[in-house]
């Protein structure tokens, strides 16, 4: 035995249900919102389901992108009360402007010419269509500069058919809905201190203008000419010497700051100064909670196996035990702005607060080069956007950088413009952290544990970067 709650039901005719195509009633609940509403159902069909909520999110998407709707009369709605057939046939007509006229002799138009109120509009034989021909498609015309991965999930919404329309699960499933995976380019590979990983992936076009806009990349570009790319805290000796490179070292993020405000033998730090590039670090690490969380636990159980003594586990140890990955990873940011020429930085590996090491090249170019312990050289080149995250406490690496950096900022000749790129650190091994070329994190015995299972799940479980909405978004917790 069905049970149906017929309480909103409301008899009427079948033409009644459409607003002013026959029988318009003041009273009548309409079917959908006129400027969102689908071409069958405009044309008389009550067949809908589904399929017109499917039709209005693509309008929906497109007007988020164009600030305005996709289709729209000439006039205001508002301006033509009594007149609604009138407002019904204008969307159509901008259905077909846009989506282009189905050939008339494809099933598409067989289809469209089946639906009641085809032939009141546009004549049986659709001769007062709009001129246009073609499939259906989302045209450049009104499309342009719009997100690639957008456009297509608009256009696979917008078809004339229902039954061609993009149905709720595969939206869900849709590229643009979601982020595709890092790429993993070196899986747990044998390396200097052991075990390592890497992933890379790039930011997506509109995350890297929001950072690039930023007003404190010009701010901390002026620093350095002023000061002539003297070397400040963070910079080696030999580095100095060269006076081509300034690093600006804070923690990311001001309401959870790292326990140990250390870095680089920075002891004082502060903020980063970039807001947009907190904002994206902070949803990235968001994005990667569970991620970290999964990290720390099976850190615990590797710890826990092994048996280490507890004179062991009283320093460093207890950041693995104690705490969260999801609250130490990548807490810490070094900005570098450095000057454009041909240079190594020479073969080296991080200490402790890289075992997870995140880089994103914001301006400039260069190449990250890493040597694995069978004699393997690995490189990744590293364009604005470019976005790296591994264990460089284990792998010997080198950045190499060119006479010249495409992308680069700064207004002047190419003498004045810089690269600027971001490292990310975490706040672990506060004690021993080994910076060292020939050192490792102490004791050793934690420090390879700790770095063999992080190397094994960075190469095993994905990380996705976040898009502008979810970094954005960190602006308004």
């Amino acid at each position: 035995m069905v049970i149906a709650d017929l309480g909103s039901a409301e008899l009427a005719w079948p033409e009644e249900r459409f607003l002013g195509q026959v029988a318009p009633k003041d009273s009548a609940v309409p079917i959908c919102t006129v400027t969102y509403r689908a071409p069958d159902v405009l044309l008389g069909s009550q067949r809908f389901g589904p399929d017109l909520d499917m039709w209005s999110l693509g309008c929906v998407a497109a007007e988020l992108f164009l600030r305005e709707p996709l289709f729209q009369p000439p006039e205001a709605e508002s301006a033509r009360k009594g007149k609604r057939k009138q407002v019904e046939l204008e969307i159509l007509n901008a259905q077909f402007r846009i989506l282009g006229v189905p050939a008339k002799d494809t099933t598409t138009f067989a289809w469209m010419q089946s639906l009641p109120f085809f032939e009141r509009f546009y004549g049986a034989d659709g001769c007062t269509l709009p001129p246009g021909h073609g499939e259906p498609k989302w045209p450049h015309e009104v499309k342009a500069g719009c997100p690639p991965q957008l456009a297509a999930f608009i256009g696979q919404i917008l078809q004339w058919e229902p039954g061609h329309r993009m149905a709720a699960v595969s939206a869900c499933k849709h590229a643009f809905l979601t982020s595709s995976a890092l790429s993993v380019k070196i899986a747990a590979q044998p390396a200097k201190n052991g075990l390592g990983s890497i992933a890379e992936g790039v930011l997506d076009d509109e995350v890297l203008e929001y950072i690039q806009n930023c007003p404190s990349w010009q701010q901390l570009h002026e620093e350095c000419r002023q000061n002539n790319f003297s070397p400040n805290s963070c910079i080696s000796k030999a580095e100095g010497q060269l006076l081509m490179k300034r690093e600006f070292v804070g923690y990311i993020d001001a309401q959870r700051p790292p326990k140990c405000k250390s870095l680089n033998s920075d002891g004082k730090l502060g903020v980063i100064q970039s807001g947009r590039l907190a904002m994206f670090v902070k949803a990235f690490r968001r994005g990667a909670q569970a991620w970290l969380h999964q990290l720390t636990a099976r850190v615990r159980a590797a710890i826990a196996r092994e048996g280490l003594p507890e004179e062991l586990l009283a320093t460093n140890g207890v950041v693995f035990t104690k705490e969260d990955f999801a609250d130490n990873a990548l807490v810490y940011a070094s900005v570098q702005v450095l000057k454009i020429g041909e240079r190594d930085d020479g073969w080296h590996t991080d200490g402790g607060s890289s075992l997870l090491h995140a880089a994103v090249t914001i301006f400039g170019s260069r190449s990250l080069e890493v040597a694995l312990e069978d004699e393997r050289c690995i490189s990744f080149p590293q364009r604005p956007g470019s976005f790296y995250i591994g264990n460089l406490c284990a792998m010997r690496h080198n950045v190499r950088h060119g006479e010249h950096a495409a992308g680069s900022f700064g207004e002047g000749p190419p003498s004045e413009q810089v690269q600027i790129a971001v490292m990310l650190r975490s706040d672990v091994f506060r004690n021993a952290r080994a910076r060292k070329i020939n050192a490792t994190p102490g004791p050793a015995e934690l420090y390879r544990i700790v770095n063999t299972e992080t190397a094994k799940h960075l190469s095993e479980q994905p990380l996705t970067l976040p898009d502008l909405a979810a970094t954005l978004a960190e602006g308004m917790a």
